[in-house]
């Protein structure tokens, strides 16, 4: 195979920021494109439950979407080139090793659990989850590395607004818990 080379030239004028937007309308954390009332703000996730719930149609269609999904094996692979040395593809698989010891094994949940979790992004719109850390150390495998003790689940309904800044965009949620 030949290699191509070629040369990098810097362009007068180009920018690496962004200038523009979305376009989404959003008004101090809220979307306000809906033109439903229902389905404005804090609202939407609790009709989109009932609808899920509670109409045979909707819960079918998303069962077609969904259940593909949920009923595939997953796995991790590593990922090299033909060129890699025998060290990279050591390097490499070691790391897939430990990507798929994180998920599948050393977590609070079942990944297949999580997935359920993950895939309620499809009626909602959206999944959000909080990462909680670990400190492992003297593991027999990976050594010390800080894991994920959990991806907490932070139910839509439980979501009220979207908190943006003007140089990165999304940076949190106000969240309320129900209940105890």
């Amino acid at each position: 195979m030949e290699k191509i080379s070629f040369d990098i030239k810097p362009v007068s004028g180009l920018t690496i920021d962004e200038k523009g937007s979305s376009g989404t309308e959003i008004y101090s954390g809220f979307f306000s494109e809906e033109y439903l009332s229902a389905l404005l703000n804090d609202r939407a996730p609790i009709v989109y439950d009932k609808m899920r719930r509670g109409d045979t149609q909707i819960s079918l269609a998303l069962g077609a979407v969904i259940n593909p999904i949920t009923g595939g094996k997953w796995q991790i692979e590593a990922c090299y080139g033909n060129e890699s040395t025998d060290e990279e593809i050591e390097t490499y698989n070691h790391h897939s090793e430990f990507i798929k010891h994180i998920f599948f094994k050393d977590m609070d949940k079942t990944f297949s659990t999580k997935l359920k979790e993950i895939l309620t992004c499809i009626p909602f719109g959206f999944s959000l989850f909080e990462r909680v850390h670990k400190i492992v150390t003297n593991h027999p495998v990976f050594g010390d590395y800080i894991g994920i003790k959990k991806l907490a689940f932070r139910a839509q309904k439980t979501i009220y607004q979207w908190l943006f800044n003007e140089s990165k965009g999304f940076s949190a949620v106000v969240h309320y818990a129900h209940g105890d």
